[in-house]
């Protein structure tokens, strides 16, 4: 998605590529496909939906050891998740080849304002790992934290890219109404996969059969699903923060969704790209900002 200005149409079957290895990898995976199916689609689950997370560094370590480990069951898997301190809480939702600590600087604000905080490992994601995930995996697990903190509502939802889409998804699922902060969100997600796909060389028509399995495991549909499109019907209020240059998720993306969600705030930074927004002292304070006045206004 980096090169997505790069890419090139090619031939009649409108294959996006980027040179010469794309098409090499298009026909080949084409031909395979057509002697064993179920081979190729195995291949392109363990390349393409088997998440690749980092190590832990020592001090993030230490900071997981902090709070308190619990664990919910997200179609009959356990998900990892932590709490620490006390009070309202907000929950953290990462982003795709992601960790919940990755809002450790997020979370230590968190706790000086007094609230708790939320964090878990998606499905297939660090401690979670071990196994594919999904778009609609990650919405389940958002689900089920909203449904186990009935007892103790939350004071807001913060997501990170895939992750702010998963938010997305669970809240017009869950017909919840919390205040939310998403960070360069995937909001076009149907199109972002299309087109890291089409980049990489993949037939369409392999990744969307891949797509059907998991629809029909998760009972969801992409295109109903899609973040973009459901935005417009939620009466929430929601903040997206967005980096200018970001350089996987475009900004263009939340600035056209701003346009025609009356629920929807935006503000565009510059110099933080898609990952460094999520350490930058002044984004912290003015999200949590927003979910604390959202939330009092209720």
């Amino acid at each position: 998605m980096k090169n997505r200005d790069r890419l090139t149409r090619y031939n009649s079957t409108n294959v996006r590529v980027n040179g010469f290895k794309q098409v090499l990898v298009y026909w080949h995976l084409s031909f395979l496909n057509a002697l064993a199916p179920k081979l190729v689609e195995q291949l392109i689950r363990k390349l393409f939906f088997i998440p690749r997370c980092r190590p832990l560094k020592a001090v993030e370590k230490e900071f997981l050891d902090r709070g308190e480990r619990f664990f919910i069951k997200v179609n009959g898997e356990d998900v990892v998740c932590w709490r620490w301190g006390s009070g309202p809480s907000i929950l953290f939702a990462h982003g795709w080849n992601g960790r919940g600590i990755q809002f450790r600087t997020f979370i230590q604000s968190v706790l000086e304002h007094g609230y708790s905080a939320i964090a878990f490992d998606g499905p297939g994601h660090g401690e979670s790992g071990k196994r594919s995930s999904s778009y609609f995996q990650m919405t389940d697990a958002v689900r089920a934290l909203l449904k186990d903190s009935t007892d103790q509502p939350l004071l807001g939802l913060i997501g990170h890219s895939f992750g702010a889409a998963a938010i997305v998804n669970a809240q017009h699922k869950e017909h919840t109404k919390i205040p939310a902060v998403l960070l360069a969100p995937a909001l076009q997600l149907q199109r972002l996969l299309d087109e890291a796909f089409q980049f990489h060389g993949v037939p369409l028509e392999i990744f969307y059969k891949i797509i059907s399995h998991y629809e029909n495991e998760y009972h969801y549909k992409l295109t109903e699903d899609n973040p973009a499109q459901i935005l417009p019907s939620l009466d929430i209020p929601m903040l997206i923060i967005h980096d200018e240059h970001d350089q996987v998720v475009p900004v263009t993306d939340s600035k056209n969704s701003a346009q025609i969600s009356d629920n929807l705030d935006l503000m565009i930074t510059t110099g933080l790209g898609h990952s460094r927004i999520l350490k930058n002292k002044e984004i912290i304070e003015y999200a949590l900002d927003y979910l604390t006045d959202h939330r009092k206004s209720e």
